[in-house]
């Protein structure tokens, strides 16, 4: 539970109010062993037989049925699920089609196997940092991630920020660099 405090009347007075926010404990709702056998091992093979998406999953009035608890629950589960599981299908995606990953070597030539339990402390955890050894999965790939870029650098100013929306694209209230300056 996070806490914290503001004055009522916008300051005008002495009266305060504590407002208080309840956040999921998602990192253990997600590795509980009584809904997953060795919840803590990395078993795609769980999800095998689950078609649902995160929104349907997030509002499945049967919790057991739930696949994950990443992005909240109740009232309060975050609004822009639909747009990070999509971006991170396509990122996913992208980077399987291009490189190969494979654990990083140490001098001797022996395979560096991250540990999984070395992560960043705070509300939202991940992995601390580990070598891994990346390579393009071929040339031909390179020269395809080379000129979508060359392709994409047009859209970006000095900075990497876009200099103005693509077409098609629509975001209420978002200002590119150019905006700000005019």
């Amino acid at each position: 539970m996070v806490s914290y405090i503001t004055s009522l009347n916008g300051g005008e007075s002495d009266a305060y109010h504590i407002l208080t926010r309840r956040i999921a404990p998602n990192r253990a709702a997600n590795r509980d062993p009584s809904r997953y056998d060795r919840p803590e091992v990395f078993d795609p093979s769980r999800y095998l037989d689950d078609f649902q998406t995160s929104a349907e999953a997030a509002t499945n009035s049967d919790v057991k049925k739930r696949d994950h608890f990443t992005f909240g629950v109740g009232r309060r589960v975050c609004q822009g699920m639909h747009l990070a599981d999509r971006s991170m299908y396509l990122s996913i995606a992208r980077l399987l089609w291009a490189f190969d990953f494979q654990k990083a070597l140490d001098p001797e030539g022996n395979e560096i196997t991250p540990d999984r339990w070395a992560v960043t402390e705070g509300l939202v955890m991940q992995p601390q940092r580990f070598p891994v050894k990346i390579t393009p999965r071929s040339e031909e790939r390179v020269r395809i991630l080379r000129q979508a870029w060359r392709d994409c650098e047009k859209f970006l100013d000095d900075e990497k920020q876009w200099k103005e929306l693509p077409k098609g694209i629509a975001l209420p209230g978002y200002e590119t660099a150019s905006d700000e300056k005019m």
